[in-house]
């Protein structure tokens, strides 16, 4: 049983890598452009965090969440009603602090948007910025580069309130609904369904699942914890997100060799006119 004086110590380890990414790292470039004897301002947003694209900064966002909650869960798990909200609701004040690394911004009309919804965006707050090439900008310059980054910024906001969204829930589940937190040591009916095949052949299975677009999310290690958490085999009824995550990359050559058997098996099964058609 873990006790209520090493909650702090423990939220510091699961929260350590959403800490360092609140740290918000900013490089651009900013250059000028001569036109019609002119110079003209060029700003280039080179990355966040260290992540050049969008998609890429998104997609690790996702990860941080889905680590956060499954490392929350475990630590939780064998801990009394008392603890498990405590905890819970320790781990919801850590959250609610990462909401203000993003603020409202007003963009002035000559950023090209007269439009008053339009106009209001989410910007990071007092982040650190890099400029390419050691140059020393303005702060003109760098409300157009927080600008730029608005697309990263709205990703940060509505990734934060999902997240606290979830941990609200978890807090009510246990304080309110105790009877739906079951104990480790028990038996019986989990909730979950039971599949017959093995984690090897579930995470593969699920892998191709995902290769052909049948699930309605891009994000492998959210998938394989959702996978994880509904579903448990004759030898496994708690599956490790992690396992699954494994054979779901990597699934070995025996495992393929039997899904493309099993799926041999179907065709043969279905009348020849069909498959002519």
């Amino acid at each position: 049983m873990k006790s209520m004086d090493s909650f702090p110590h423990m939220l510091n380890e699961i929260f350590s890598e959403f800490n360092e990414a609140s740290a918000i790292r900013i490089s651009f470039d900013h250059r000028s452009k001569q036109q019609k004897g002119k110079q003209f301002p060029l700003f280039k947003l080179t990355g966040v965090n260290g992540f050049t694209s969008f998609k890429t900064f998104a997609h690790h966002l996702f990860d941080l969440k889905a680590r956060l909650l499954e490392q929350l869960m475990d630590a939780q798990r064998d801990m009394d009603e008392q603890g498990k909200c405590l905890f819970l609701r320790q781990a919801v004040v850590r959250c609610r602090k990462f909401i203000s690394v993003t603020i409202p911004l007003h963009v002035p009309e000559e950023y090209g948007y007269k439009n008053t919804i339009l106009r209001q965006h989410s910007v990071f707050y007092h982040p650190s910025f890099i400029p390419d090439k050691g140059q020393t900008p303005g702060e003109d310059v760098l409300k157009k580069v927080l600008f730029l980054a608005r697309r990263h910024a709205y990703m940060w906001r509505i990734l934060v309130e999902e997240l606290l969204d979830e941990l609200h829930c978890f807090v009510c589940l246990v304080e309110f609904l105790p009877v739906l937190s079951i104990p480790s040591n028990a038996t019986g009916n989990t909730g979950k369904l039971p599949v017959r095949i093995s984690v090897e052949m579930l995470g593969a299975t699920a892998r191709m699942f995902f290769e052909f677009n049948a699930f309605d999310l891009d994000n492998k290690s959210e998938l394989c914890r959702m996978i994880a958490q509904k579903f448990r085999t004759p030898h496994q009824k708690e599956i490790s997100v992690k396992s699954l995550k494994n054979h779901f990359d990597v699934p070995t050559p025996e495992t393929v060799k039997l899904l493309c058997d099993e799926l041999r098996k179907m065709t043969n099964n279905f009348p020849k006119n069909i498959l002519n058609n």
